[in-house]
């Protein structure tokens, strides 16, 4: 399937859910606690992903500044 196709079977099963005629597909998520992480964990993640500060507050959905407290030790 290539990304036309796809986009298309995506827009297709919002309007059927949305018309009634599709029923919402439903996935059970099950997450393990990571653990805890020390600064230098962070940052040696974040350097190992290749990413910045700053891109990797946007991969977290966080902000810079989180990203450098838990870097600088401050953050919990």
């Amino acid at each position: 399937m290539n990304v036309y196709e796809s986009i298309m079977q995506g827009l297709a099963e919002a309007a059927g859910y949305q018309e009634g005629k599709t029923a919402a597909r439903k996935t059970k998520l099950s997450v393990k606690p990571l653990g805890d992480f020390d600064n230098n964990d962070i940052k040696q993640i974040r350097e190992q992903a290749g990413s910045s500060q700053t891109a990797f507050a946007g991969t977290l959905g966080g902000s810079v500044s989180t990203v450098e407290a838990r870097e600088s030790g401050k953050g919990a």
